[in-house]
C-alpha cells in the first residue's frame, strides 16, 4: 500500500563494499520486523543484485554466498515477506535514510513515520511506486 510500517537508520560498519553494505541493512530489516511481530511485510531494495540473489531459488556458490544464502532462509522463515527491486529514484526515502546514518553514531528507529526531512519524500515514493507498478 506504500504506507510506512517504521524507518530505521544507522551507521553500517565493517563492510568491504556496497553489496555486503546492502546485505547488512536487508539482514538488519528482517531481524527488526521479527523482533517487532511485522510477519506481512514488502521489503523493497535498489540493490539489483541483492535483491536478486536473494530471490533466487537455488544455492549461491559466490563470494558472497553464505551471507546470501543466510538472508534467503531468513526471508523465506515468514511466509507474508517478500522482497522486491525498485529503481533508486522511486525509493527517495530509503536513499534519505542511508545519508541520515552517515551523520549519526546510534540507531534510530520510527515507528509509523520516517524522519520530518524524509515526509515528503514518502508521498513522492508512494505515486512513483503507484505509477510504475
Amino acid at each position: 500500500m506504500g504506507d510506512v510500517s517504521m524507518s530505521l537508520s544507522a551507521q553500517i560498519q565493517w563492510v568491504n563494499s556496497p553489496f555486503m553494505a546492502e546485505c547488512k541493512v536487508l539482514s538488519k530489516a528482517l531481524e527488526l520486523c521479527k523482533d517487532l511481530g511485522f510477519y506481512n511485510a514488502w521489503f523493497e531494495g535498489d540493490a539489483k543484485g541483492v535483491v536478486d540473489g536473494v530471490n533466487k531459488e537455488e544455492e549461491d556458490d559466490s563470494w558472497v554466498g553464505q551471507v546470501v544464502g543466510d538472508l534467503q532462509k531468513e526471508l523465506r522463515s515468514c511466509k507474508g515477506w517478500k522482497l522486491s527491486f525498485v529503481h533508486r529514484e522511486c525509493n527517495e526515502v530509503a536513499h534519505s535514510l542511508a545519508k541520515l546514518g552517515l551523520t549519526i553514531d546510534t540507531e534510530r528507529v520510527w515507528m509509523e513515520c520516517v524522519p520530518p526531512d524524509s515526509a515528503q519524500k514518502v508521498i513522492f515514493d508512494k505515486h512513483c511506486n503507484h505509477t510504475n507498478s
